[in-house]
């Protein structure tokens, strides 16, 4: 496998693995994408929970890709969402499919970014961006024409464009969601086995007022009957202002999914958002760069044209996604919730 590659895709998410495939399947074939999990096996962080699809977004990437009817044989439809095209799939399925997709040897695994350097010193216009990549494995690739970021919330290649702060917010079984504003150390300096754990969450929620001690009965049972284990899942968003970047702070580099635009989940886009990031990017890069199967020829003027006309999709994009997910969030959690998400409801269907 070539060292250097003229594309370094960070991250085996689901906008970086649909980008990659969309680059196989118009023979850009020279790139890389770069995972920090140490295989392909599902570890316990990537499970639970299932993405709805919208036909104008992730459909669409999956039909550009090649991978709708992969889709169709594994999506399972549930009755909430029968009415509007949003197939739901699991997460795991989801992954699989994509990685089903792209060439085993074009992923590296237990490759988790420590720091992308530059060199200051290339001239202007330099085919050589002056990049390197390093892992936390010891390794590191040099001299990649483009590095896209696909590394979710905390993205090491983030900090190339901008200082983006990102703001902590708070199979056949049933999930339970809870949805707490709580420090981060929540849960995880709690010791012991995951069981224990889960009986001290369980305690906590149940008998302290700042939780779920003064709720209905009927809603209490769903904690204390929940087989468990608890698990933290803890999220992220950004601030509207720094859902962009200035194309000129580094040349050669950009940004897919949540590491352009980390929301909180409350509108249900995120993936979608991501997924379709990676065929605006896909499109830009062929109709700017077009007709090669490496970005080792194309002329950076062409490659950053290509960058700039993306982003200039994907910030709109991007802005009204967080707007719209913060909106939600604070609709969620205000005091009186459950009376504005009935009315909410009521507003989307008519009533």
């Amino acid at each position: 496998m070539n060292p250097s590659p003229s594309m370094a895709i960070v991250g085996a998410g689901p906008s970086g693995l649909v980008f990659a495939q969309l680059l196989e399947v118009h023979g850009i074939t020279d790139y890389v994408v770069f995972e920090r999990d140490p295989s392909s096996a599902p570890g316990p962080w990537q499970q639970g929970g299932s993405f709805d699809l919208h036909g104008p977004s992730g459909q669409e990437a999956l039909k550009n890709a090649r991978l709708f009817d992969a889709f169709n044989s594994v999506y399972t439809r549930w009755d909430a969402s029968r009415g509007r095209d949003a197939p739901e799939i699991d997460r795991l399925q989801l992954r699989q499919l994509l990685l089903d997709s792209v060439e085993a040897s074009k992923i590296r695994w237990n490759h988790e970014v420590s720091s992308v350097e530059r060199k200051e010193s290339d001239p202007p216009g330099s085919k050589d961006n002056g990049y390197t990549i390093h892992f936390t494995n010891g390794s590191s690739v040099t001299k990649c024409r483009l590095i896209v970021g696909a590394d979710g919330a905390g993205s090491k290649v983030r900090p190339l464009q901008r200082q983006m702060v990102v703001q902590q917010t708070s199979d056949g079984t049933y999930r339970v969601y809870f949805g707490l504003r709580v420090p981060e150390t929540f849960y995880h300096h709690r010791s012991g086995s995951a069981v224990a754990k889960t009986e001290v969450v369980r305690q906590m929620l149940l008998s302290l007022d700042d939780f779920y001690a003064s709720w209905a009965p009927q809603l209490k049972a769903i904690i204390a009957n929940a087989e468990g284990p608890f698990r933290a899942w803890l999220l992220y968003r950004m601030e509207l202002e720094n859902t962009d970047w200035k194309r000129a702070v580094a040349p050669g580099v950009t940004l897919l999914g949540d590491a352009a635009h980390v929301s909180t989940p409350f509108v249900g886009e995120g993936v979608n958002c991501s997924m379709y990031d990676a065929v605006v990017l896909a499109e830009r890069i062929l109709q700017h760069c077009g007709g090669v199967s490496s970005l080792t020829n194309a002329p950076t003027v062409r490659l950053e044209k290509a960058l700039a006309s993306y982003e200039e999709d994907v910030f709109a994009r991007g802005r009204d996604l967080v707007r719209r997910s913060t909106e939600s969030e604070g609709m969620l959690f205000a005091e009186d919730a459950a009376e504005l998400l009935l009315q909410a409801i009521s507003g989307a269907n008519g009533a």
